[in-house]
């Protein structure tokens, strides 16, 4: 399950969305204003391609199932390794951004 999630008063919805090198969690409101990125997940060294000048290089981890808290103020997303030894689990971050 890696839908949309709402927030508990309908105000945003947070999302996953790959950003060029992995998924990352975003929130927006339902108008499409003010997208925010919420996870900050690095990027490997190792190409996606196989190394040719300026490819993409593949992700860390991967972030994904954002979920809202009960009182809105907070998201938490799972966080799946993508390379050996690459950091991993649940993460909690404000709603708002930080």
């Amino acid at each position: 399950r890696n839908q949309p999630s709402w927030a508990p008063d309908g105000s945003a919805v947070a999302f996953v969305s790959w950003d060029g090198n992995g998924d990352e969690v975003y929130r927006i409101a339902p108008d499409g204003s003010g997208r925010r990125r919420l996870s900050n997940l690095v990027a490997s060294r190792e190409p996606v391609d196989g190394g040719r000048d300026g490819a993409q290089t593949k992700a860390v981890s991967d972030a994904a199932r954002p979920e809202w808290s009960p009182n809105g103020r907070r998201i938490a997303f799972a966080v799946a390794p993508e390379v050996a030894g690459a950091p991993g689990g649940v993460y909690s971050v404000p709603a708002q951004g930080g």
